[in-house]
């Protein structure tokens, strides 16, 4: 090889590896940009969550936040003879793009606000936040089955979804005897049975519950949408409840 002929080679492979680096960059802003608006309408949607009180919120209160969101989220309203449900926010689901921006450490960050209402009022508020997991990271749990459970197939083997609920509701759901000494009167925090291919903490509250001790259990940790480390288990997307419920587990153990 002539000395022209390095030096050609040396120029198209800076060229590749300039192109490659712009791309990658491009990648990084066009998913960072993504993520961030969906955080923000997400906490905006949040914002309106604490301030429902079932039993009070009306129809036409309700109205008032749906405009609100009507132009950048996606809704849904199904009514029967009585009951109305209505769905604010994003659908959950794999991108088709995800193989490609989860090298750029893309959360797939998605939230979700339904409300019921039975007759003129508010019967029940819900809102969900997720992101998912990539494989490879799994929970903290995972790392003590793996020594002591045999067989036991790690949530780092593949990728999952990782999701908090903060509920509103007339009656708390009853949960098993392991948990009832730790039950408080007036919310639970409790994880669903048979959930596949995620991970989930739910809080459910009673609405008299004091909007203060309301904001601190249904606290949600909004970063892991758009922050370059992972968020892989109950205690990072929602922060106090998901200690609450390690502690009971621990105390369970």
């Amino acid at each position: 090889m002539t000395r022209m002929q390095a030096a050609k080679l040396g120029r198209l492979g800076l060229v590749i590896t300039l192109s490659l680096s712009f791309a990658y960059g491009l990648l990084l802003l066009w998913v960072h940009c993504r993520e961030s608006v969906v955080r923000s309408r997400s906490e905006a949607m949040y914002a309106e969550f604490l301030k429902l009180h079932p039993g009070e919120t009306t129809k036409a209160d309700i109205e008032v936040l749906r405009r609100r969101f009507t132009s950048s989220l996606t809704e849904n309203v199904d009514c029967g003879v009585a009951e109305c449900e209505y769905t604010i926010g994003n659908v959950w689901g794999y991108s088709r793009w995800f193989l490609l921006t989860r090298f750029a450490h893309d959360h797939m960050p998605s939230s979700q606000l339904t409300l019921k209402t039975n007759g003129n009022l508010l019967s029940s508020a819900l809102f969900y936040v997720g992101v998912v997991v990539p494989k490879g990271y799994g929970t903290r749990e995972e790392r003590r089955l793996l020594s002591s459970v045999p067989g036991y197939v790690p949530y780092s083997s593949g990728a999952y979804q990782l999701f908090g609920r903060a509920s509103l509701v007339s009656a708390l759901p009853e949960l098993s005897r392991d948990t009832r000494l730790t039950e408080k009167p007036d919310y639970r925090v409790w994880s669903p049975s048979g959930c596949m291919n995620c991970v989930a903490i739910y809080v459910s509250a009673l609405p008299d519950l004091p909007k203060a001790k309301r904001a601190q259990v249904f606290d949600v940790n909004f970063s892991c949408m758009t922050q370059w480390s992972i968020c892989t288990d109950k205690e990072d997307i929602m922060p106090t409840a998901g200690r609450e419920k390690a502690k009971e587990s621990a105390s369970a153990d």
